[in-house]
């Protein structure tokens, strides 16, 4: 109420919540809260930002978010196997994304790992996999 927003804060069980939600808020709400974590960047964003993925198509897409630029980049990138090509469509989608604000942003995933000189040819992946059999010992 001190920024002159009028709140009613209703929780649930997980269960009942994800019910609520997942047919869309359409009616139901302004807002909600989720949050999401994933390694995979083709799954989440194919569920729950695509216009195909509305409520009732079967989809997450509870805000009924649509941009037929970010559907036709997450198409364009689930299908690609080159990495470089899915890295530039998924960077290209987020932009689009975070610009239109279907969302908002609290949190963001980050990875981290500690080596020493005597480690290799070690890198971090976008997927959070641990691809070793290129690491080498000095």
């Amino acid at each position: 109420q001190a920024v002159g927003l009028k709140v009613n804060i209703e929780t649930y069980e997980w269960n009942t919540f994800l019910g609520e939600v997942n047919p869309g808020l359409e009616g139901k709400a302004d807002m909600a809260e989720m949050a999401w974590m994933t390694n995979d960047p083709d799954t989440l964003p194919f569920l729950a930002l695509r216009t195909e993925a509305w409520p009732d198509k079967g989809g997450f897409n509870s805000g009924y978010y649509s941009n037929p630029k970010v559907d036709e980049l997450l198409e364009a990138a689930r299908a690609s196997t080159d990495q470089s090509e899915r890295a530039r469509l998924y960077q290209e989608m987020q932009t689009i994304v975070q610009e239109d604000a279907p969302w908002v942003f609290v949190a963001n995933w980050k990875q981290n790992a500690v080596t020493s000189d005597r480690v290799g040819s070690f890198s971090l992946q976008p997927s959070f996999f641990l691809l070793l059999n290129n690491v080498d010992k000095n």
